[in-house]
């Protein structure tokens, strides 16, 4: 019997933004590579959901204090409590 290794890599990093028409853009990360965690931190240091991978405006908060842990909410229902580097 061989055992396998559990994938570490969460979902892809797309980031949501608001238009100036007041519609929204969803782009992927500048970062090819960029995948986000489990605990909603990105390999490109932005803070994004673990369950859908969108960062930007769906965030209740796109920003952490440094050393200080929050909940984050995002559109899609997914609520984490986010610690800040």
């Amino acid at each position: 019997m061989t055992a396998t290794a559990a994938s570490t890599v969460g979902s892809r990093h797309l980031k949501l933004r608001t238009s100036q028409c007041g519609g929204l853009t969803l782009e992927p990360c500048e970062d090819g590579s960029c995948h986000v965690d489990a605990a909603g931190h990105t390999s490109c240091g932005r803070l994004a959901c673990p369950s859908c991978g969108y960062s930007g405006c769906n965030l209740s908060s796109q920003y952490l204090p440094a050393g200080r842990s929050r909940p984050v909410a995002c559109s899609c229902g997914h609520v984490w409590i986010a610690a800040g580097a």
